[in-house]
């Protein structure tokens, strides 16, 4: 759906994709990616419509989604649709470099376009530059009045300015797990860790799905060794050596999981290897 969708369209839409899935009817719409009936199902659609009917995970939504404005974009989402993605690049960026009214949300735009991108292959200049992207973009004053302004005329759910404000404040984090998603799908760690390092911060499916696996294995290890009493009987035997050696590797394994994700030197991981 377009960014500018009401609640009663999102509410329609919502209803009308379930019903068809129930009886095999794939549907399709304007706004879809090539591959988009991969994903879409009747659980993945309910998520989507909670997503969209509460105001502090609607403007997340809002944000990492393309704003089109007018017949420009047209071609932008043609190129999209039929799996013309480098078509779709070049189009974006001819519109950026005409420093129109609404390059700034074109910029995002192209953001977004690099996610999609990034989720089909494994790149690592592409990852960078969308990176670099990203920083800009949120670091631009410009934009967030230009954004803002958007998101109030298109907002039917009374969005508070503190629920915006907040959203502005935490928006890496936000951003953050999109780049979680590409480091699941593509089993490869290296988007987290070039997340991390151009903002110093990690998004809540970073903590959930990546580190507390990380941090739950370390602790039981500690906790292990913490319990021992290998001097209690003066005697320090094999059983005990080979107990120590063990969970010694584990807690090196969960350092090294740290290393690659590029947090080894995150405050909460600081903590634990003190400990």
């Amino acid at each position: 759906l377009p960014t500018s969708s009401s609640l009663k369209l999102i509410n329609k839409r919502s209803k009308d994709i379930i019903n068809r899935l129930k009886i095999d009817d794939l549907p399709t719409y304007d706004l879809d990616f090539p591959d988009v009936n991969k994903f879409r199902n009747e659980a993945s659609v309910k998520r989507a419509h909670q997503s969209l009917i509460h105001p502090k995970s609607k403007i997340v939504e809002y944000f990492l989604w393309f704003q089109l404005n007018g017949y420009s974009n047209q071609e932008f989402m043609d190129a999209v649709k039929s799996g013309s993605i480098q078509k779709a690049v070049e189009h974006i960026n001819m519109i950026i470099n005409q420093e129109r009214s609404d390059h700034l949300l074109n910029k995002k735009n192209l953001a977004i376009l690099y996610i999609y991108q990034l989720s089909q292959i494994k790149d690592e200049v592409l990852l960078k530059k969308s990176l670099s992207l990203w920083k800009e973009i949120i670091s631009s004053n410009d934009f967030w009045k230009i954004f803002i302004s958007c998101y109030k005329k298109d907002d039917d759910l009374s969005t508070t300015d503190d629920v915006i404000s907040n959203f502005k404040t935490n928006v890496k984090s936000s951003i953050a797990d999109a780049y979680t998603e590409l480091s699941e799908k593509h089993e490869d760690n290296i988007f987290i860790k070039n997340f991390s390092k151009t903002f110093g911060v990690k998004g809540s499916k970073t903590e959930k799905k990546v580190l507390s696996p990380i941090y739950h294995n370390l602790n039981v290890a500690v906790e292990k060794l913490e319990s021992m009493n290998v001097s209690e009987d003066g005697v320090y035997d094999d059983d005990e050596k080979e107990t120590i050696n063990n969970l010694f590797e584990k807690i090196k394994e969960g350092c090294s999981k740290l290393k690659e994700i590029g947090l080894y030197e995150d405050s909460q991981s600081k903590s634990l290897r003190d400990r």
